[in-house]
């Protein structure tokens, strides 16, 4: 979103080093704090113990009511119930969700019928017959580390299952 002039805020478990086109990084005990500074939140998280739920009902109130929520990360950041209550009462702008709770997402869910909401079918993710550039790179990720285990060398990209990433 830098190319857009904006001010590109990150959340994270932990400061560190700054990633490139972000502005600030902050951890998620701050976050209370920020989300009503923010115009749009985008929620692009893993699916683990401290961000399941992380979105409750009292952090979305506490975005501006003119906010935009984007979720392109993983549905368990936020119950969908919890946001269809929030958009009804008419705070925030809107919602996009390529990812839900439960998928699909119930046809009795309200955000079906919400103009506020843009709902797509959990495809944000570029992978496999989206973009020859990503595929190229996932070939390139495998084949290395087929060839790393065959000779018995460390592989690379190993999720951290005590991260749950």
């Amino acid at each position: 979103l830098s190319g857009f002039d904006t001010v590109t805020v990150g959340v994270r478990r932990s400061k560190g080093k700054l990633p490139p086109y972000f502005n600030e990084v902050w951890t998620f005990d701050e976050l209370d704090a920020l989300l009503p500074q923010a115009d749009v939140v985008v929620g692009c998280l893993p699916n683990t113990p401290g961000t399941t739920g992380l979105l409750t009902e009292t952090r979305l109130r506490r975005m501006k009511q003119d906010a935009l929520l984007v979720n392109v990360g993983r549905g368990t950041l936020l119950s969908t119930a919890e946001l269809a209550a929030v958009l009804a009462d008419g705070h925030l702008s809107g919602a996009v969700l390529d990812v839900c709770d439960t998928e699909p997402l119930p046809p009795s869910s309200p955000l079906w019928g919400m103009e506020n909401v843009l709902l797509t079918p959990h495809v944000s993710g570029r992978g496999f017959g989206h973009d020859k550039g990503t595929e190229q790179l996932i070939w390139e990720i495998v084949m290395d580390n087929l060839a790393r285990y065959l000779e018995g060398k460390k592989l690379r990209h190993i999720v951290d299952m005590n991260r749950g990433y």
